[in-house]
């Protein structure tokens, strides 16, 4: 604290980690009561921000609004401040204004069309791609995922692993074992929890 204040972002940041992580606990506090009362000395939770299963699947990109590098897809539900991803064909890639490996974020959304930046700068889309271009959004649980496994080159990545290790140290303050499982394929870990 510096002459009275406090900087605004950090308490913020505070607060968004708290309240997620109270929530996972509610959460995984449930699945261990429920488990317990069956008579199971562990369980695998699956289904919280952190470890969701479900991975959205990738809608193509119809068409381009060049005069407002606007990208117009039919399907899905995209909304502004959702984080993407876009893939090209099996084989081929993308153009060199896009990258597969990059999350964009929507910053502009209007009836099936919208505009990404990355890292706050606009997007720009110089012409047509030739090629096919598919888009997703890129859920919680992948973002915690690739905090985890990839710390020091994912944005933000102190922000999740702070929620990670304020669950964990909760759970191991009251003596339970709690570990990681990695699942690749759908990007992303659960806890094991042992009692």
């Amino acid at each position: 604290m510096t002459g009275g204040f406090i900087n605004a972002n950090q308490a913020r940041k505070n607060y968004t980690t708290l309240s997620v992580s109270h929530e996972e606990i509610s959460l995984i506090e449930q699945v261990i009561m429920n488990a317990a009362n069956s008579g199971q000395t562990e369980v695998i939770v699956d289904f919280t921000k952190v470890t969701s299963r479900f991975i959205p699947p990738f809608y193509e990109v119809k068409d381009f609004d060049l005069s407002d590098n606007m990208f117009i897809v039919n399907d899905g539900e995209f909304c502004c401040g959702d984080t993407v991803i876009f893939a090209p064909v099996t084989g081929e890639e993308l153009p060199s204004w896009l990258d597969d490996e990059t999350e964009y974020t929507i910053n502009k959304e209007e009836d099936c069309t919208f505009s990404v930046c990355n890292n706050g700068q606009p997007v720009k889309i110089p012409s047509k791609p030739t090629q096919m271009i598919f888009v997703r959004k890129v859920i919680e649980s992948e973002k915690y995922y690739k905090a985890w496994r990839y710390y020091f080159l994912y944005p933000e990545a102190d922000k999740y692993l702070m929620v990670v290790n304020y669950v964990e140290n909760h759970f191991r303050d009251l003596g339970y074992s709690i570990t990681k499982i990695e699942n690749k394929p759908t990007k992303t870990f659960f806890w094991k929890i042992k009692w």
